[in-house]
Parts: C-alpha cells; sequence; structure tokens
C-alpha cells in the first residue's frame, strides 16, 4: 500500500486550490480533448488504454475525498458547493470545451455539472452510475 501512494504522489500533476486548501490534478494523455475526471482520481490512469490518453488529456481529481488530502477541519458541502468547487477546478486549469466524467456516484456530479449550461463544459460521462 506505501508503495502505491508514493506512485500516485510521484504522478504528474498541478495543483489547485479550493476553499483554501491545495489539492493535486494529476494529467495523464496528450489528446486534444480535455476531460476532467472526478472521484475516480489516481487510480485512473492504471486502467486507461493508450487510445484513450491520444484522445483525451485527462485532468483527474478526488478533491477531498483521498485520505492523503485528509482536513484537519471537517466541512459540510451541499451538491451545489461541489459543483462549484468542480467549476473553480475548470477556472485554475483554464480548461475549455471539455468533459467531466464521474465514476458510481461521482457520475451524478459530473452531470449535475453539465445541467449548470457552463459553456466549458460540452458534455457528462457516467460511469457505473446509478439512478438518481
Amino acid at each position: 500500500m506505501k508503495e502505491l501512494l508514493r506512485y500516485i504522489q510521484d504522478l504528474p500533476h498541478i495543483t489547485v486550490n479550493i476553499r483554501n486548501h491545495s489539492y493535486p490534478v494529476h494529467v495523464y494523455g496528450n489528446g486534444a480533448i480535455p476531460l476532467l475526471s472526478v472521484g475516480i482520481g489516481s487510480h485512473l490512469q492504471m486502467t486507461l488504454p493508450e487510445s484513450l490518453l491520444n484522445t483525451f488529456t485527462i485532468y483527474s481529481t478526488d478533491l477531498y475525498w483521498i485520505a492523503s488530502q485528509h482536513r484537519e477541519q471537517s466541512i459540510q458541502l451541499t451538491m451545489s458547493d461541489i459543483i462549484d468547487d468542480l467549476l473553480e477546478v475548470l477556472s485554475q486549469l483554464k480548461l475549455s470545451k471539455c468533459l467531466i466524467a464521474g465514476f458510481s456516484c461521482f457520475g451524478l456530479l459530473a452531470l449535475e455539472a453539465a445541467k449548470r449550461r457552463d459553456a466549458r463544459i460540452k458534455g457528462a460521462v457516467m460511469i457505473s452510475t446509478p439512478p438518481g
């Protein structure tokens, strides 16, 4: 487990600041289409086929849901707060015309972010997401 955590920490990443806390956003691929992946995080890189990495540039973050990003003070967030934070990640990364992807319950976040009609978001990808 320690080796996996060290591997994840060594992945190339960009740091974003959300609610006065820094979070890594890992970057994979070199494709023309930007894709923000939330909730799959650093484990995503281990499962992607080469063809996806040639089509998309994937920005992957878990924000406040990863143990290494544990916050000293707990915070209460609404769905709207979390979506605001995802949109702030887009702003800090200067992403436009991107897709947002989420696995399981994070797919609902991707869908709700896309429903905001933000011009930067061109679609949502929901993977194994239950009906909401």
